[in-house]
């Protein structure tokens, strides 16, 4: 899959896809130093511009003195469906705690096998629409950043407790050797 042309697009696109709404030129800018993306203005305009030819962002002009940019969502309706889905899914990290480690730990491989469905298929897609690589680069991104929150709260579980981490890995181990042993026939 085609990547973005470099670190500060990536990060423009998260900042921006990370506001419910579109955001001002400035605090743009200001998120982007908080994120550690420090650059000047004139390169930010570049970078923008970037996107703005790739059809990631759109630029939407008041005046001249109220600039927002957005995401163009069409161009991501698969992560869009994911993150509506997921978000559908989700427990509160609090809720997630309260499962039992096996729980939690089908419900973090769950959602990681699902990350991994998707980059199956878009890398798939990227054999059929070539000119849309970027864009299927980035729904990935965005379905693999969601799904790979419930193995953080699965590793956070597991690092305050040794009785947690050896029960997980005893759940994970059987599960790997009823994999091996399907496919293996």
């Amino acid at each position: 899959m085609e990547k973005f042309k470099d670190e500060y697009c990536e990060k423009i696109f998260v900042v921006i896809s990370n506001n419910d709404d579109e955001v001002r030129f400035n605090e743009l800018h200001r998120q982007l130093a908080k994120y550690g993306a420090k650059m000047s203005k004139p390169t930010l305009i570049q970078h923008l511009n970037h996107l703005l030819e790739k059809g990631i962002v759109l630029r939407k002009e008041t005046d001249k003195q109220n600039v927002t940019y957005g995401i163009d969502w069409k161009e991501y309706i698969e992560a869009q469906r994911v993150k509506k889905f997921m978000e559908k899914m989700s427990k509160s990290k609090e809720n997630f705690k309260l499962e039992s480690i096996n729980n939690q730990v089908i419900y973090a491989c769950g959602m990681l096998t699902l990350g991994e469905f998707y980059f199956t298929k878009f890398a798939i897609l990227d054999l059929i629409e070539p000119e849309k690589k970027l864009q299927h680069y980035i729904s990935y991104q965005l379905i693999r950043r969601i799904s790979s929150i419930y193995f953080s709260w699965l590793l956070d579980t597991c690092k305050g407790s040794q009785e947690n981490s050896q029960k997980a890995l005893k759940y994970i181990d059987k599960r790997i050797k009823e994999i091996h042993k399907a496919l293996s026939g």
